[in-house]
């Protein structure tokens, strides 16, 4: 993080921090970026949104100023893992009222192996498809109340209930899905033989549309014919289940050489 100055007149300077690194946003400066990547967001409101300013203030910055500012920005040109997303709460309203939803932690803290399996799978495929309901799924499953089991949670419901939230347009969905993509960016550094390009999961690039595999043959896998560990490996951390499937891809490669 460093600090910029505008100088606004001979005697008016406005300080600013500036990110250097995507973990260094704010959930403010994340979603004008998100914005400004899919055309949501016209230049001059991202520089406002992305910095504190208004529209006055931003008229009063020099081009030079300007050229600069989005030099300084150029690391938002390629994506930067993540070990976990930008926005890591939102509200929605149910019977109880507005109610806090939280994302998992840092390096997937509190992530059952059940909760990542629905959260990628939906992530995928609204990847893959493009379609809304995929997305809304996706949210409804990846932000969670306090001590709430994805398992128990009614999610046509809780859907509604995050999308009647002011403010969260498919446009602001959208954007909490897209940090998902820089989770498994991280996971593919983590974990090359499960993420990795050309392994069963890798992180799917959007461009070429590549039909999505399905985590419950993972699952499967995992479980075998002993269906009495279901329960036990669905609410097994994401992280353990993962360390364990890269292993095992890991050796069955080098058994094949």
């Amino acid at each position: 993080m460093k600090e910029v100055e505008f100088q606004l007149s001979s005697r008016r300077v406005l300080k600013r921090d500036m990110p250097e690194h995507y973990c260094e946003l704010s959930p403010r400066q994340y979603l004008a970026v998100a914005g400004l990547s899919k055309g949501w967001v016209k230049e001059d409101e991202f520089f406002c949104q992305f910095f504190d300013i208004t529209s006055d203030v931003l008229a009063r910055i020099d081009t030079f100023q300007l050229y600069v500012l989005t030099d300084g920005l150029d690391f938002l040109k390629q994506s930067e893992p993540m070990e976990g997303v930008i926005i890591d709460h939102i509200f929605a309203h149910t019977e109880r009222g507005t109610v806090r939803l939280e994302a998992p932690g840092d390096r997937l803290n509190g992530m059952t192996f059940f909760q990542f399996m629905t959260v990628d799978q939906l992530f995928n495929w609204y990847q893959y498809t493009e379609k809304k309901d995929f997305l809304y799924g996706m949210i409804a499953s990846l932000y969670l109340g306090v001590g709430e089991q994805l398992e128990t949670v009614e999610r046509s419901e809780r859907v509604d209930a995050i999308r009647k939230v002011p403010g969260n347009s498919d446009e602001v969905l959208d954007a909490l899905a897209m940090q998902w993509a820089l989770v498994k960016l991280w996971l593919a550094k983590g974990y090359p033989f499960l993420f990795g390009g050309g392994s069963f999961h890798h992180v799917i690039d959007a461009n070429k549309k590549e039909k999505p595999q399905s985590w419950l043959a993972v699952f499967d896998a995992l479980v075998g014919d002993d269906l009495t560990r279901i329960e036990s490996y669905k609410n097994l951390a994401a992280m353990d289940v993962l360390r364990i499937v890269n292993r095992r891809i890991k050796e069955q490669q080098k058994r094949k050489k």
